[in-house]
């Protein structure tokens, strides 16, 4: 499994304009 540790990671432009990276398993 090249893919053992599978985080789906979403990308989501902030205010600032900066790209904040959100994970939903921390929610």
């Amino acid at each position: 499994r090249p893919d053992s540790r599978q985080y789906q990671t979403a990308i989501i432009i902030g205010p600032d304009g900066h790209p904040l990276t959100v994970y939903p398993c921390m929610i």
